[in-house]
């Protein structure tokens, strides 16, 4: 999956669904947390909307989920 992601990267440059799909499968939970920060910045600074709202759903689950 990373290596597709890469790829994309290449075609599309800096996209915060790229990104946050990257945070989905990454193993490291700090690491996933910076990448949805990322993805959500850059959601925010295109005013996606759909995607930031998706973005703040995997972060409160990530959250939750670190609570337990």
């Amino acid at each position: 999956m990373t290596e597709l992601l890469d790829r994309l990267d290449a075609i599309y440059g800096p996209n915060a669904s790229l990104i946050a799909t990257r945070a989905d499968y990454a193993d490291d939970l700090v690491e996933r947390r910076r990448l949805y920060d990322s993805a959500l910045r850059l959601a925010r600074g295109t005013f996606d909307t759909a995607e930031e709202a998706e973005i703040l759903e995997s972060i409160a689950t990530l959250d939750s989920d670190d609570t337990r």
